[in-house]
């Protein structure tokens, strides 16, 4: 499943993690997904419409602004809002990036066969690195300035292929801080697959 390669962090206005989606007032909801952003608008009953994606840029739709860019590890980074500044409207947010979980591939000394590092989904320094921008978005009046003391005091990322299982089993999200991934569900799958395959392979060698 491709979307085990992906990982996300997300927190919403009151420094809450959240599972990247993001639901306005309006009914337009942003989500990520591997390393781009949805936005959809709540059709009747519990259908959503496509409405467009976005890899980066700024974006206004009805009661929603969008501020995305691209970062570390082929990611996508985002802040979007509804209802800043109005006395009417309550104000919501989410902060996320959908990035590359896996990290570049390399080569093993003396051997040419290349080798997959383990999955690490988000990085602290990606992590730091949303940060900081963040705080020169902020100085540089592209986004209100509050939004730099929006920052979770214990940011969790998840897999969003994990994500994908929970939810069609009716778990909970496996989620951990930024540099504490664990092998992801489909990971683990394949792996016991293999062991079983090898397993079985050898016992029938055996029997010959």
């Amino acid at each position: 499943m491709a979307l085990s390669n992906w990982d996300t962090i997300a927190w919403n206005e009151k420094k809450e993690p959240t599972h990247g989606v993001f639901v306005s007032p309006q009914g337009v909801v942003v989500s990520v997904r591997k390393n781009w952003i949805q936005v959809f608008e709540k059709a009747e009953g519990d259908g959503v419409f496509p409405l467009l994606t976005v890899n980066s840029g700024s974006l206004r739709y009805k009661d929603v602004e969008i501020y995305a860019f691209r970062g570390p590890q082929q990611g996508v980074y985002l802040i979007v809002w509804s209802g800043f500044g109005s006395a009417e409207k309550p104000f919501t947010a989410m902060f996320a990036a959908g990035v590359y979980g896996y990290g570049q591939r390399e080569r093993l000394k003396g051997n040419d066969t290349a080798k997959e590092v383990p999955f690490e989904g988000v990085r602290e320094d990606s992590l730091f690195s949303f940060r900081m921008r963040i705080h020169d978005a902020a100085r540089a009046d592209e986004i209100p300035k509050t939004f730099e003391d929006i920052f979770p005091d214990r940011p969790l990322r998840f897999n969003q292929g994990d994500a994908f299982f929970a939810h069609h089993i009716g778990e909970q999200t496996p989620a951990t801080k930024p540099g504490e991934a664990q092998p992801t569900t489909l990971s683990q799958v394949v792996d016991a697959w293999t062991s079983g395959e090898k397993t079985r392979k050898a016992k029938a060698r055996r029997k010959k």
